[in-house]
């Protein structure tokens, strides 16, 4: 008989121990497979954060045919260049959007108006046009929830029913203008394909 053929029982101790690491083992398993089918699901759900603000391009206006960073068309003596100040207003005035005072004397400021109605709570929007080294223009957008309490909360970023109901006609009527849309500042300078 050899020493293979002998089966040698293991100490009681050992034993139990022996268990309880196998159950560990399958227990960790059971969680790595659970977390693995979990989580796309759970990532499918998650909201898509946008920024309170889009950038839009400044290019040639429309009317004048020059650029909007000249004070005078350099073509024809002493004919005056429509501002990019006055494309902004009159663009978020076609866009439908009424005007209110602005922190600045660039900044065209508008006042607020609800998009949404929830059980408990509207929100209500206003926005803030400025140019940014006269070849760029900044939206920024100010979100609230305003529950029935009264209470008016800011919203951290963008949902995608606030951003269309903000930017559809906002869009449409710059590109009316010449201000073509480049999106977010990374997909600005190509830091989005990185």
């Amino acid at each position: 008989m050899s020493l293979r053929d002998q089966s040698v029982p293991l100490p009681r101790a050992k034993q139990m121990e022996r268990t309880k690491s196998l159950g560990r083992r399958t227990r960790f398993r059971f969680y790595l497979l659970v977390a693995a089918v979990a989580l796309p699901g759970l990532s499918a759900c998650s909201p898509s954060l946008v920024p309170l603000y889009r950038d839009f391009e400044a290019g040639v206006s429309p009317d004048s045919g020059a650029t909007s960073d000249t004070a005078t068309n350099p073509g024809t003596p002493s004919t005056p260049v429509e501002t990019l100040e006055a494309r902004i207003e009159r663009a978020v005035l076609a866009a439908g959007w009424e005007l209110s005072d602005a922190p600045a004397s660039n900044v065209t400021a508008t006042q607020a108006r609800v998009v949404r109605r929830w059980g408990l709570y509207h929100t209500e929007v206003s926005i803030e046009v400025s140019p940014v080294n006269r070849n760029y223009v900044r939206v920024l957008v100010h979100p609230y929830r305003v529950y029935f309490t009264g209470h008016r909360s800011k919203m951290p970023f963008l949902k995608r029913s606030i951003r269309k109901a903000v930017f559809d006609d906002l869009q449409r009527t710059f590109e009316d203008e010449g201000i073509h849309d480049v999106g977010y500042a990374f997909e600005r300078d190509g830091l989005a394909d990185r």
